[in-house]
């Protein structure tokens, strides 16, 4: 081993990673206005075909994790690949805002089950499982360019071209992304001469304390990202900051978290996967208190620093964790399991953030269910079981 990744698959999951998260995870805000401009439908059923996307994220996600563990990567990046195909080309052509709703649930749920991070994350785990923090984070790496790839190129087609137009150009190259790891990426697969049934490898990613607090801290931690990403900027603007100006800090927070993830592979070798991962986790809630009164440059740039190096690893370490917690032939299963209550985690926080904030009259009430969260994620992260 030269301790180079394999150049070809890492690239060919690389750009699935960015093409999944820049068509949909990041695309879908800026096709939002264009969509409700033309058809006149409801923020409420545009933000609701969103939150259902991501639902469905987690539930596709835990059977891609089961079908990475029974049949292998290349048949299941096949299968996803036609059925994001399919469902993103039947959201362009919805008439009305249910047929849309269930359209993109479907499409987006397709895109991000194997697209997102649990998925390429298992497959890199197997593929070079001597160097998975190395692979991992160099997934995650790709992942930190699908945003400035992906929004001025969606904005400039759906400008040019309309939004049902730029819909049917990212199920092709969604779909061809898809193809392109079936065919590059080797087809890897645990050495299993039994496979365990769905329920009895379920219950395996559940069968230890550790296996349970590593699973509850990941969701706990979901609730908690969900609600600082959702209200950083109407927390700055509540403090007297410009929308302009607060979205700016927003991208930057975006940006800077390639600086928590060069460093990655180095700072795992140093204090270990798990300290890692609670630092990660300790410096998210740092991030919540500085974003409290984030008004000015000085505190809203702290901010935009601690807040993207702590999210910028988390993507990583916690895929990192979680495949030395799981790792044997049902790795694939309970990496799904994780997407699945991660995608819980994700749609409760910003819920009942924004309950708090109806009750209290104040951002920084959510802020207050940020901060709890990650301070409990923190310690639930457990030993890793000694071999």
């Amino acid at each position: 081993m030269d301790g180079r990744l394999p150049r070809v698959p890492t690239l060919a999951l690389g750009i699935l990673s960015i093409t999944a998260f820049g068509s949909w995870f990041y695309g879908y805000g800026v096709l939002v206005e264009p969509i409700a401009q033309d058809t006149g439908w409801s923020s409420t059923a545009l933000g609701g075909a969103y939150g259902a996307s991501l639902l469905a994220t987690g539930i596709l996600g835990a059977l891609v994790g089961r079908a990475l563990d029974h049949v292998g990567s290349r048949r299941t990046f096949l299968v996803l690949g036609a059925g994001a195909l399919v469902f993103l080309w039947l959201t362009s052509l919805a008439t009305s805002a249910g047929l849309f709703v269930a359209a993109a649930t479907l499409g987006g749920g397709f895109v991000g089950a194997g697209g997102y991070y649990a998925a390429t994350s298992a497959v890199m785990a197997r593929l070079v499982p001597e160097q998975r923090a190395k692979g991992i984070t160099a997934l995650t790496l790709f992942g930190a360019f699908a945003s400035p790839i992906a929004l001025p190129a969606i904005a400039w087609l759906v400008t040019s071209l309309d939004w049902r137009p730029t819909l049917r150009i990212l199920a092709v190259v969604v779909g061809a992304s898809y193809v392109l790891a079936a065919v590059a990426v080797p087809d890897v697969r645990p050495e299993a001469a039994e496979p365990l049934h769905l329920r009895a490898a379920a219950r395996t990613a559940f069968d230890s304390l550790v296996k349970r607090r590593v699973i509850a801290s990941v969701s706990v931690m979901a609730a908690a990202t969900a609600v600082l990403l959702v209200q950083q900027v109407p927390v700055m603007v509540e403090a007297g900051m410009a929308l302009s100006a607060a979205s700016a800090y927003a991208g930057a927070r975006g940006f800077l978290q390639l600086g928590g993830r060069l460093p990655l592979p180095a700072v795992v070798r140093r204090f270990g996967s798990r300290l890692t991962l609670q630092g990660s986790y300790a410096l998210t809630a740092v991030a919540t208190v500085v974003l409290v009164g984030a008004g000015t440059p000085l505190r809203a740039g702290t901010y935009a620093v601690i807040a993207g190096l702590s999210i910028g690893a988390l993507a990583a370490i916690e895929g990192i964790y979680a495949a030395e917690v799981f790792d044997g032939p049902t790795l694939g299963t309970s990496l799904g399991i994780m997407s699945l209550v991660r995608g819980i985690g994700a749609a409760l926080g910003p819920t009942v953030g924004g309950a708090l904030i109806d009750l209290f009259d104040r951002q920084v009430a959510a802020l207050a269910l940020a901060f709890t969260a990650a301070v409990v994620a923190t310690i639930l992260v457990p030993r890793r079981p000694r071999a």
